[in-house]
């Protein structure tokens, strides 16, 4: 049996809203499960003696003046940072790390997740006073470019998308289609009136609400310019309120703009390194990877500790059941300013 609000019979007159219904109704789990999907970098790799990540030498060389790459990719969500974290970490400890390419392929993703990843990075540059370098591969777009503008010199794939410096805040009206089928939220809130049930989903957005939300996505478009003029000091060709328009730049593009330095591949960031003195034209080259055990640890704190993640329940979409895990459920109640390009 298909899946209807409370209290609606199907009637075969009405097939059609039904299945308009049923679309509506996937396309929100999978709008919002795209959004918060449970995201970490990964790379290929193996060993890492008792460390929570793993080594994979990709140049051999030198060991003792080592060049570390740590990638950023997929979705940047929570566990994204913390993963990257562990990473820095590594390279805290680690004195045999000379210098660090951080190896960039996301479309962005959530606001807070980015600053973190961009507040850790500059952490390490200031506790280990080493040379920072960006790699971008196929996407470095809106949070993947926030968290590359302070780099000491960024490098972009000759196919490398990025820019699209911006910010989304995902709402959703189904207040029509609601309406029709007798589905109503009961909501009870406080302050009244007040913001604090501001962007349901089951009414139109009023002029104050939507006022409301766009100071606060205003605020984080600002903090993301703030970021990249600061980053980018003296190497922008125009001013920063003309670039970051939200649009998307091809690796030519952003080039003569200035938001990035060189386009090239990893090979290139190295030798650069080489070149400035920071490494041995020898020296060895790693790649980082997180460990079985570091993703079940993440994984398990995204659940809140433990459980089985996937024992929430399901939903039946004319004949098509839909596994909801307790995180995707919790997800699918609220939205997120992103620093995401949406159209990747």
């Amino acid at each position: 049996m298909g899946f209807y609000p409370p209290g609606f019979m199907p009637q075969r007159r009405r097939s059609i809203g039904r299945v308009i219904f049923s679309i509506l109704g996937v396309f929100i789990i999978v709008a919002s499960l795209t959004a918060n999907v449970l995201v970490v970098a990964t790379i290929s790799g193996c060993g890492g003696g008792g460390k929570p990540y793993a080594e994979r030498t990709i140049v051999r060389g030198d060991s003792a003046r080592r060049v570390a790459v740590l990638p950023v990719s997929g979705v940047i969500m929570g566990d994204t940072a913390e993963l990257f974290d562990q990473f820095c970490q590594g390279v805290e400890e680690d004195k045999s790390i000379k210098a660090v390419i951080v190896e960039v392929d996301t479309p962005g993703g959530s606001v807070a997740a980015s600053d973190e990843i961009l507040h850790r990075l500059q952490r390490l540059k200031a506790r280990r006073g080493i040379p920072v370098v960006v790699s971008m591969a196929g996407y470095a777009t809106s949070g993947g470019y926030y968290v590359s503008a302070s780099a000491d010199r960024i490098f972009a794939r000759p196919t490398t998308i990025t820019g699209n410096i911006g910010v989304l805040w995902p709402q959703y009206d189904v207040s029509e289609l609601a309406g029709k089928y007798g589905v109503h939220e009961n909501l009870i809130a406080a302050p009244r009136p007040g913001f604090k049930d501001a962007g349901s989903m089951f009414r139109p957005m009023s002029t104050e609400h939507r006022a409301y939300f766009q100071s606060l996505v205003d605020a984080a478009f600002a903090q993301f310019k703030a970021v990249v003029a600061t980053g980018r000091t003296g190497k922008l060709k125009q001013p920063i309120d003309q670039i970051a328009n939200g649009k998307a730049y091809t690796a030519d593009e952003a080039l003569k703009l200035g938001l990035i330095d060189q386009v090239g591949y990893l090979d290139d960031a190295r030798q650069w390194l080489v070149d400035q003195g920071h490494v041995a034209e020898n020296a060895a080259v790693v790649r980082y990877k997180a460990t079985r055990s570091l993703l079940g640890m993440l994984a398990q704190s995204r659940r809140g500790g433990g459980g089985d993640e996937a024992a929430a329940g399901s939903v039946t979409v004319n004949g098509v059941k839909i596994e909801l895990s307790l995180k995707a459920i919790e997800e699918l109640r609220a939205t997120r300013p992103m620093y995401l390009f949406r159209a990747q």
